[in-house]
């Protein structure tokens, strides 16, 4: 899973090329309860790491909710800045 394997502030360059219907499915296998949000317990029950988690939660959350909605994960896989 691509999502928080990122390396760096950014989306590795083979994260960027994604399209928009890859990064969904990939976002659809981490939302657990379907509730179209990705939460940091969600994404750490995937296996990543918790620390890394916080992080990228903390820069692609833009609507400060605790968790990530599709136009945020799709930010993040990108290494986009996201603004609401």
């Amino acid at each position: 899973m691509l999502f928080f394997t990122c390396t760096g502030d950014g989306a590795s360059t083979k994260n960027r090329g994604m399209t928009d219907a890859a990064i969904k499915d990939l976002f659809d296998i981490v939302d657990q309860n379907k509730d179209g949000k990705i939460s940091i317990a969600e994404a750490i029950a995937r296996g990543f790491k918790e620390d890394r988690v916080k992080t990228l939660f903390a820069k692609y959350d833009a609507d400060n909710d605790g968790q990530l909605n599709l136009q945020e994960a799709i930010a993040l896989v990108r290494g986009e800045n996201l603004s609401l």
